[in-house]
């Protein structure tokens, strides 16, 4: 028995539109975010808010918090808000590109690969979740306890992401090539009199 994703029991039009749909807005809430990450930018936390989530140890993370102050904490726990939308957004994206990629790939062990990161970016989004929820406690209770699972989900989040985007960029990759193998050579042919 072969096991489904969702998305595959969709038509592709739609799939392409949800695609649209989710980038748009992972774009936009992701701009937004960029712009709040930079307000979060000191010596102690160079990736912002980044910092914060590899921060991995109670002094490091107190020391970003310190760095940023109550008002650098506040912008951080809005860019927490935020981030939600932009979880649902760019898992989305990815999930409904992991399954177009493992569609047009042709490629039985790349399609299958494809379509095992589409379901594993279930996996980001209870991770992301996880970390926020987390980062949160450590926001507005200095609860620094919870800092070395926060580094461990984001690992997990950030080491699946990025597989699942480089799955897809191989299976796009195939795609294109065989689309233009497959296509017939147009040459110039020589004049003949």
């Amino acid at each position: 028995m072969r096991l489904v994703y969702p998305l595959e029991l969709v038509s592709s039009s739609s799939r392409r539109t949800l695609m649209w749909i989710s980038g748009i807005s992972a774009l936009m809430v992701g701009i937004s975010l960029a712009f709040l990450g930079r307000m979060l930018t000191t010596p102690a936390a160079p990736l912002g808010s980044v910092s914060l989530e590899l921060a991995g140890q109670g002094f490091i993370a107190n020391s970003i918090l310190g760095s940023w102050g109550m008002r650098g904490q506040l912008i951080a726990a809005f860019a927490l808000g935020l981030d939600f939308l932009f979880l649902a957004s760019y898992s989305t994206l990815l999930s409904v590109a992991c399954v177009e990629a493992a569609r047009k790939s042709g490629n039985i062990i790349l399609s299958g690969a494809c379509k095992t990161f589409a379901w594993s970016l279930l996996i980001v989004a209870l991770a992301a979740i996880c970390e926020n929820v987390l980062l949160f406690r450590v926001l507005s209770a200095g609860d620094l306890r919870w800092v070395p699972l926060i580094r461990l989900c984001a690992e997990i989040k950030y080491s699946l992401v990025i597989a699942a985007f480089c799955c897809i960029v191989a299976g796009w990759q195939i795609s294109f090539l065989r689309r233009s193998v497959a296509k017939p050579n147009r040459a110039v042919r020589p004049y003949s009199a």
